[in-house]
């Protein structure tokens, strides 16, 4: 998805439970490293490496997604994961 001039990458992540961390805690160090070569590969095959600026964004959804008022979302802009 683009916003503004940036193209934005957007990583989903699910968690019906948060004993291990939840859904942010789901993106680790190997999944961002890996998400990061999808985008740049995305961006080589587009021809969109010189003249894009982009940015990765996670969703991430935690709870009981059949009752509203049990889940969440968490929309986290430009998250970086050294």
């Amino acid at each position: 998805m683009r916003h503004g001039k940036q193209l934005v990458f957007v990583e989903v992540r699910f968690r019906q439970s948060t004993l291990f961390g939840g859904a942010e805690a789901s993106i680790t160090a190997t999944k961002f490293q890996k998400l990061k070569a999808a985008a740049a590969a995305y961006m080589q095959t587009h021809r969109l490496t010189n003249n894009a600026a982009a940015r990765f964004d996670v969703v991430a959804l935690s709870g009981d997604l059949s009752r509203r008022e049990l889940y969440s979302v968490n929309w986290i802009e430009n998250m970086i994961i050294d």
